[in-house]
């Protein structure tokens, strides 16, 4: 009966310890980082009833660094700046292709909490905030020239697993489940764009995923 009981305090200061870099008070830093790429194939007849046809393909690169801090034991929250670089390549019918890019900058706050499903497995949700920049232009001869800007709140929830190669360090795979985004749009120059606010919410399950890794302290 004691070896029973000793084994058993063994085996939950073993869990214990392994979580330790999850308990309340200690602190985290996060590094996530995304690769989106799409298509889109849109139609459109102008005033002059001349039918307009548009290809596009749009990637985009992000990083995600973060700093979090345990509030409970597997409950951190914390900031996260947001860099990102895009790029755009589109074929209208009548015309040459055109290609275009995007340099995108922000800053958001998150809330994860961890549900540890054994000694170095866990899986986590996490609800987002975002305040997000863009502008978009294109390189000319003269230099780069800017003929969009936005502005944009975006909130997400999202699904996520994370591996312990080590005690302090994790390796994580994360997917968002919901999406919003609230997008306002001027031209280079500051003027209000023609779609000049946009909102959406979507469900975008595996749709896109990011990797990144966790270094606990």
């Amino acid at each position: 009966m004691k070896r029973s009981l000793l084994a058993l305090f063994l085996v939950a200061g073993l869990v214990s310890a392994s979580f330790a870099q999850m308990q309340k008070d200690s602190w985290m830093l996060d590094g996530q980082f995304g690769l989106s790429l799409g298509k889109a194939n849109t139609s459109f007849v102008i005033p002059d009833w001349t039918e307009y046809d548009f290809l596009s393909w749009q990637n985009t690169f992000s990083v995600k660094p973060a700093i979090g801090y345990f509030v409970q034991d597997n409950l951190a929250f914390g900031v996260s700046p947001v860099f990102g670089v895009g790029w755009n390549n589109s074929q209208q019918s009548q015309t040459n292709p055109a290609n275009s890019n995007s340099f995108i900058y922000g800053l958001g706050i998150f809330l994860r909490k961890y549900i540890p499903a054994g000694e170095k497995l866990s899986f986590y949700g996490e609800l987002r905030t975002e305040g997000i920049w863009t502008n978009t232009g294109q390189r000319e001869s003269s230099g780069r020239t800017v003929y969009l800007r936005s502005k944009s709140f975006q909130g997400s929830a999202n699904l996520g697993v994370q591996y312990l190669v080590s005690k302090n360090l994790g390796i994580l795979l994360q997917t968002p489940v919901l999406e919003y985004a609230a997008t306002k749009t001027a031209d280079g120059d500051g003027t209000p764009n023609q779609v000049n606010k946009k909102s959406s919410l979507e469900m975008n399950l595996l749709s896109s995923f990011q990797i990144g890794a966790s270094l606990f302290f």
